[in-house]
């Protein structure tokens, strides 16, 4: 039988994502190119070939081959380390108390345990041709700590958050669940001859579970991942205490946090021929950030604080992913979002001490890079025992 593929084979593949801009999909393209032209070979790729032979124009045939690409462009570690900066934010506001006055938090003199419901918002935009997603997350953060000495703290959180991703722009039809988990362990300690000045620091591993579905219109198929991902993060940071007058104490500071995500390899489900093979893949990502808090008392019971900081990202990693089509053919690597290596953040809270022994704190955060932004709110209760 002769396949009907002469839309895909006048122009090839390759050149209908040239004219189209969409450098993200050439790797498959050329793949795809060589089901095309090597004719009939008795598998389920016909049928593939048979469906680019139905479309007309470069655009349906770029269209077509983003939605045969690895799921969100492998994207989904870029939302994982989103998830991961959003939780490790929750631990730093924790733990960046000076004698009670932090970004939103402090520490109490005695042991004590808090909880903190988290719900965060992000956006990428399209960057350099690869689509970008929208995600919401939602989940809890809990953990105790306490005083060893004068200068010292150490404490220990769980957290758990839950994302619905989706894709937008040539992804539009991807969509990721993902459950992350964390064991965060972490400290502080102001140095003896000089207690306005602290050390901080937080170390954290966790696992990813994700699910994912990816929707291939031109072929009407939907295939299907279901893999783990492992996270780690170590941070360190200092800041010195500035009482400005009686009520008002400013804090700067510097971090440097290191993150690394590694995403088990795979096989898609539900879509033959073009249920994808990917491989494993790990981000790594070094930021130093400058950041500064204010903390103003506006009462005896309330207090109004603020926080901002501008990082550089040392390694800004790319996902560039390497993956294969089940049906057949090499393997081939898609570049995913190449993201700024500069990064700011601020953020805004509201405490109320509401007993001897319990507050409540209100925040809103934001973090941004060039097409990128996330917003998280948060409320935390906090007990002292």
């Amino acid at each position: 039988m002769d396949l009907k593929v002469s839309a895909a084979s006048s122009s090839g593949v390759t050149k209908s994502v040239t004219a189209t801009g969409f450098n993200p999909g050439l790797g498959a393209a050329r793949v795809l190119d060589g089901f095309v032209s090597g004719g009939t070979t008795g598998t389920d790729m016909d049928n593939v070939v048979e469906a680019f032979g139905r479309l007309s124009t470069d655009q349906q045939i770029s269209d077509a081959v983003a939605e045969t690409l690895p799921l969100l462009v492998s994207g989904t570690t870029q939302v994982a380390t989103g998830t991961l900066r959003s939780t490790n934010r929750v631990i730093q506001a924790r733990q960046s108390g000076f004698s009670g006055l932090s970004s939103g938090d402090g520490f109490f003199t005695d042991k004590n345990v808090w909880v903190k419901p988290v719900g965060s918002w992000t956006t990428q935009d399209e960057r350099n041709g690869v689509s970008g997603y929208r995600a919401e997350s939602y989940g809890l953060v809990g953990g105790m700590d306490g005083e060893l000495n004068a200068q010292t703290r150490l404490g220990f959180a769980l957290s758990y958050m839950s994302s619905d991703v989706k894709g937008r722009d040539s992804a539009s039809g991807n969509k990721v669940d993902i459950d992350a988990y964390q064991a965060i362990f972490y400290g502080s300690r102001s140095l003896q001859n000089h207690p306005d000045i602290e050390l901080n620091w937080q170390a954290s591993l966790g696992m990813n579970k994700n699910e994912g579905k990816r929707t291939m219109r031109f072929i009407g198929r939907t295939a299907k991942a279901d893999y783990d991902s492992y996270t780690a993060q170590i941070g360190v940071g200092a800041g010195k205490r500035f009482e400005l007058n009686d009520t008002t104490t400013v804090i700067p500071g510097i971090r440097l946090d290191y993150a690394y995500i590694k995403d088990e390899s795979y096989t898609e489900k539900g879509a033959d021929a073009l249920n994808m093979k990917v491989n494993s893949l790990h981000v790594d990502e070094l930021i130093v950030m400058a950041q500064g808090h204010i903390s103003h008392q506006l009462n005896d019971t309330t207090s109004l604080t603020a926080n901002a900081g501008l990082g550089y990202d040392f390694i800004n990693d790319t996902t560039s992913l390497t993956a294969s089509y089940s049906g057949g053919g090499a393997a081939f690597t898609t570049k995913g979002i190449d993201p700024s290596p500069w990064l700011g953040r601020a953020g805004v809270g509201l405490n109320f001490i509401t007993s001897d022994t319990s507050e409540i704190t209100a925040r809103y955060d934001v973090e941004g890079r060039e097409d990128f932004l996330n917003q998280t709110a948060s409320v935390k209760f906090r007990w002292m025992f």
